[in-house]
């Protein structure tokens, strides 16, 4: 074994371009420092193993996605396997990840339902999405005064995604003595 074969759908036509674009960059950039360094460390093997990455555009669709994943886990055998980018994209791998026994690197899916339905198989690099507002809410209940703990919540109704925030931000605000109003 020479190198460490990283696997992954990814955005890069569709209506998460923008976002699978921008997280390529992220990954050839990590890709390139690490190489540049010789490799990554394996005590296995007992030496570095370059980074090579294996990707293939989902389109920004479900199917598509589930397509490439079973081919990165079965035909192309990575080594690494990493989640493709939002939410609905990363559910929808979540099964098949499961089934081949796989485990994901998530960077991508902020959903709560993650880990509510019961995917121990995945490594969650970023903070599940009902969680974003705690932080803001917190200072909020520190800087006001009883009077005026009040949160006004404009969320988009047509996204399972901002509503799970939405709704994080709605039962965060509430534990803390705020009255909550919500617009969607």
């Amino acid at each position: 074994m020479n190198t460490i074969r990283i696997g992954f759908p990814i955005s890069i036509t569709g209506k998460y371009s923008l976002q699978g674009k921008e997280s390529l960059d992220g990954i050839k950039l990590w890709k390139s420092e690490i190489n540049s360094n010789s490799g990554i460390f394996v005590d296995q093997f007992n030496k570095k193993l370059l980074v090579e990455l294996i990707y293939f555009d989902d389109e920004s669709s479900e199917e598509k996605c589930k397509e490439i994943t079973t081919k990165l886990i079965n035909k192309e055998n990575v080594d690494l396997f990493l989640g493709p980018y939002s939410s609905g994209l990363t559910l929808a791998i979540a099964p098949i990840a499961k089934r081949l026994n796989r485990i994901v690197w998530n960077y991508g899916g902020a959903t709560d339902e993650i880990t509510e339905r019961g995917y121990t198989n995945f490594i969650n690099a970023i903070t599940p999405c009902s969680f974003y507002f705690q932080g803001i809410i917190k200072l909020f209940a520190k800087r006001l005064n009883k009077k005026n703990k009040k949160i006004a919540i404009i969320f988009a109704t047509n996204s399972g995604f901002s509503t799970t925030v939405m709704q994080g931000a709605k039962e965060f605000g509430l534990k803390n003595n705020f009255a909550v109003n919500k617009f969607g």
